[in-house]
């Protein structure tokens, strides 16, 4: 059973439901419900870092790795003493051929 087969409507769910709902889209690799949601509680909740390294994660499974490395770099301006972020960062830029970057990240 696909998960993301059929479009769910987000209107009246809030952001810790989104935020669980892409959590276990993330865990079963369903990628485009977890970018969905993860999207939704960034724009309602657009200063939470969680959110946007979630959001990375969700993005990395669609193939989005530019939306990534960019969702990456607004968790870190959001929580700099959080190290996930860098990592996850760095393994997205060492995927885009930016190595040097990848190494300053970590």
């Amino acid at each position: 059973m696909r998960i993301d087969a059929t479009p769910v409507e987000f209107a009246q769910i809030d952001v810790d439901a989104l935020c669980e709902i892409g959590l276990l889209a993330l865990a079963v690799e369903a990628g485009t419900l977890a970018v969905t949601c993860f999207r939704r509680a960034a724009a309602a909740e657009p200063e939470s870092p969680t959110i946007r390294h979630n959001l990375a994660r969700s993005l990395i499974l669609i193939g989005d790795l530019e939306g990534a490395e960019a969702e990456y770099r607004e968790a870190i301006r959001l929580a700099p003493e959080a190290p996930n972020s860098y990592i996850g960062l760095a393994r997205v830029q060492q995927s885009l051929g930016l190595r040097g970057e990848a190494v300053d990240n970590v």
